[in-house]
């Protein structure tokens, strides 16, 4: 079956040995096994690895590791938990397979030794896999030493020897970037990092010498590199090192996908020890320094005052505010167009090379020549050098690590403008005017949106400076031409087909959220210079709703997250901005134009009122593509599922929040502007045949399991849509279906309620909401939608 690449059933038998180990490693965390367990499992990992297949299947590499990790957790070393005994009727107590008296177990995890760490002839995925399972021998081994208080078998050279046959690089290429992690172990993947956190915990602290040995050797290869005498030739004659470029890229990876993993390396001392050796070698020509960075930004993001008071502040010297100021300071400086006065002669000499008309009748010129014999001089602009990519990557991993503590007060207090002149957030726009490309000024604008949060007074600075600098270039008049500002990077974006990417443009998304929500809405912004144009913010909620928002399924995007971003973040501005609306704060004016202009909510919800709404209906095709990729689990990453998931959740909060403003807002209207705006109801337009498939999956997203907060704006939607009792009514689009609602209130109704996690909105009880939502149902005349919740006939009605 694995030689045969055509067998029909070998898809099925790979997927079935992912199951069969997965259960292993499901088993081996609270199941006492024998020594004829483990034996079994090295001899079912022997044949794994040195099957002729194993080099072609990503499902055999990724099942060699958790065979590893499942031996690992079998012989728990550490005595972490009580074990249950299958064979002593089921006896609850301590695991006993490393007792001495287990001669047998111990003669074959030494074989095992012996054969992976001689192993040769065979492919890298072999040996690098065969290497992970030394170093997991070689732990249980130090571990239990530790326990026991005893010294440790001789096998420090086998740890050595498993980093230096690539056990890391092999952890890192063919398990975590495997594809069946996410898709075959999806469901055990969380477990997995956890067992891995405690794995490098104990390396840390029992093979501190190992890895630093193993560490330094590229260290020592960068600094030869570096001397004079050093010869490219050489390279080809002994394999690169790498060691630790390859920890870090896995120390990121798993600190960027468990929280877990965050929480007991920080607390943990060998980890702030393995920190500080980072700081000590991680130099700023390094190739290591930016993963150096990238890696405490990782950990800042879940623990951003532990991780700034326990370890940037104590260990990572290089990492300290001082130097990432100095770092930006720096850049600053150099990548900025300077103007600078030459000689007209040197003017004269630099552009003989262009030979053309215009400079040539320049030459001949009277002024000119009057120019040259009087020794005048010419002001020009210098432009700035290129930025390497090392730089690149330098700049932006600082500017990561910035971003993770900008919302710790004292941070902000100690970079801002009144202790660090010009302050940081001067700092970073200053940054943005210079010459620098596209990756450093979406990481810079998503630096500043982190210096917003909690404070109102930055905030409204940054209204003025993005005003100021002409981020979004709001003086633009009428038929002008985009010639600045974020719109750039969509346009030249869309140009890119299926590789276009828009970093800018999220990162400017997410700096106005992040405004709109700490401040309230600056209503003279701009005023006096943009011309004919009036004040406000109406052409950043312009830009959003019609330039990004609207036409946000009619482009393509490389990157599946990017595109869920900008459409979580786009919902979520709308949020913030319904959110600071009172319908009844409106006064009567003439001019629906500078009502449009002064309450940028106002336009937006008449949008979302309108008959025939696009601006609805962008909403419901982003919402029901979320509800499919979640209903159907698709394999995206973790990333790119926290913000589809997000965008579901944003897209019914934002029907919900414009249903909550509906009625006093269709009130003021009619009694304002009875003949000038053209408004519908929202139950009319979603019980529209249009929107019949996303109502019918309002229904599915109510059911127990799914999140609080998708289920309570889903219930209370519908509960709108049930008040409708002429024409098209809740009851006529679930007539065929109302088993998807019933099941849904059944299983809310017969669970325990779930926990909801903090949260800055307080939902209602979804049960009592339920019990509301049959009590009104069952008033209606005839055979209504209560009474087909409940089950009863129409002849019973």
């Amino acid at each position: 079956l694995l030689r045969n690449n055509n067998h029909p059933y070998r898809e099925e038998y790979l997927i079935e040995i992912c199951d069969c180990i997965a259960i292993f490693y499901a088993v081996s965390q609270r199941v006492q096994c024998n020594v004829d367990d483990i034996k079994a499992m090295l001899g079912l990992f022997e044949f794994m690895v040195l099957n002729k297949e194993f080099e072609k299947s990503e499902r055999l590499k990724a099942c060699s590791y958790l065979l590893s990790l499942s031996l690992y957790q079998s012989m728990d070393p550490s005595d972490h938990a009580p074990y249950i005994n299958p064979r002593d009727n089921s006896k609850v107590g301590k695991n006993e397979i490393l007792k001495p008296e287990n001669a047998e177990l111990h003669t074959a995890l030494n074989k095992m030794q012996n054969c992976m760490a001689t192993i040769n002839k065979v492919h890298n995925s072999q040996r690098h896999s065969a290497s992970f399972m030394l170093l997991i021998i070689v732990m249980v081994y130090k571990i239990r030493a530790k326990v026991e208080q005893t010294t440790a078998p001789h096998v420090s050279k086998n740890c050595s020897t498993a980093l230096r046959h690539g056990a890391l690089e092999g952890l890192y290429k063919g398990f975590l970037l495997n594809r069946t992690l996410l898709e075959e172990f999806g469901q055990i993947k969380q477990t997995i990092f956890v067992t891995l956190a405690d794995c490098f915990c104990e390396l840390f602290e029992l093979c501190d010498k190992e890895t630093r040995d193993y560490y330094t050797k590229e260290a020592d290869e960068k600094r030869r590199q570096q001397q004079p005498q050093y010869h490219r030739s050489s390279q080809s004659h002994h394999r690169k090192q790498r060691g630790l470029t390859t920890m870090l890229l896995v120390l990121i990876y798993l600190s960027h996908h468990s929280r877990p993993f965050c929480d007991m390396f920080i607390k943990n001392a060998a980890g702030k020890s393995f920190v500080e050796f980072l700081d000590n070698t991680a130099d700023l020509p390094t190739s290591w320094f930016h993963l150096y960075a990238k890696f405490i930004y990782e950990l800042a993001r879940v623990e951003p005052l532990t991780v700034y008071q326990q370890i940037i502040q104590e260990k990572c010297e290089k990492l300290n505010l001082e130097n990432i100021w100095a770092i930006l300071e720096k850049t600053a400086s150099i990548y900025v167009s300077k103007k600078i006065t030459v000689p007209a002669q040197r003017f004269m000499n630099e552009n003989l090379n262009t030979s053309n008309n215009a400079f040539e009748s320049f030459m001949q010129n009277q002024s000119f020549n009057n120019m040259m014999n009087s020794g005048q001089t010419e002001i020009v602009w210098e432009e700035p050098p290129e930025m390497l990519d090392t730089e690149i990557r330098i700049v932006c991993s600082v500017l990561k690590v910035l971003e993770s503590l900008g919302s710790i007060e004292e941070v902000q207090q100690t970079l801002d403008f009144a202790n660090r002149p010009p302050g940081i957030v001067a700092l970073l726009f200053r940054l943005l005017q210079c010459a620098v490309p596209t990756k450093v000024r979406s990481y810079t604008i998503s630096c500043i949106s982190a210096f917003v949060q909690n404070s109102a007074v930055q905030a409204d600075r940054v209204w003025e400076m993005i005003e100021r600098d002409q981020i979004l270039y709001t003086q633009r008049q009428t038929h002008q031409p985009i010639t600045k500002g974020v719109e750039l990077d969509l346009i030249d974006g869309e140009k890119d087909g299926a590789d276009a990417t828009y970093p800018v443009t999220v990162a400017f998304c997410k700096l106005l959220k992040e405004l709109l929500t700490t401040t309230g809405i600056p209503q003279a912004l701009g005023q006096g210079a943009r011309g004919q144009r009036p004040p406000g913010i109406h052409p950043y909620t312009d830009y959003i709703r019609e330039f990004v928002f609207t036409r946000w399924a009619k482009r393509d995007y490389k990157h599946a997250k990017e595109q869920w971003q900008m459409a979580s973040t786009c919902l979520e501005i709308f949020d913030a901005l319904l959110d600071k609306f009172n319908p009844s704060n409106l006064k009567p004016n003439e001019n629906m134009r500078f009502l449009f202009m002064k309450h940028p909510s106002f336009e937006l919800l008449t949008l979302l009122l309108a008959p025939h709404s696009n601006l609805v209906e962008v909403i419901l095709d982003i919402y029901q593509k979320a509800f499919i990729i979640c209903d159907g689990e698709a394999q995206y990453g973790d990333d790119t599922m926290g913000y589809v998931k997000t965008a579901l959740r944003s897209s019914l909060k934002l029907i919900s929040r414009a249903i909550e403003k509906e009625e006093s807002f269709l009130n003021i209207c009619q009694r304002y502007w009875p003949q000038k705006l053209s408004l519908k109801p929202l139950n009319i337009t979603l019980l529209t045949q249009q929107y019949r498939e996303q109502v019918i999956s309002f229904a599915k997203c109510i059911e127990y399991g799914n999140d609080t907060h998708v289920a309570s704006y889903s219930l209370s939607i519908l509960t709108h849509l049930n008040k409708a009792q002429q024409g098209v009514t809740l009851r006529s689009v679930f007539a065929d279906q109302i088993f998807i609602l019933q099941n849904s209130f059944s299983t809310q109704l017969f669970n325990p309620p779930v926990h909801i996690e903090s949260s800055n909105q307080q939902l209602p009880d979804i049960r009592v909401s339920i019990v509301q939502f049959l009590l009104k149902s069952i008033k209606a005349a005839g055979h209504n939608l209560g009474l087909m919740l409940l089950a009863f006939s129409e002849q019973s009605a």
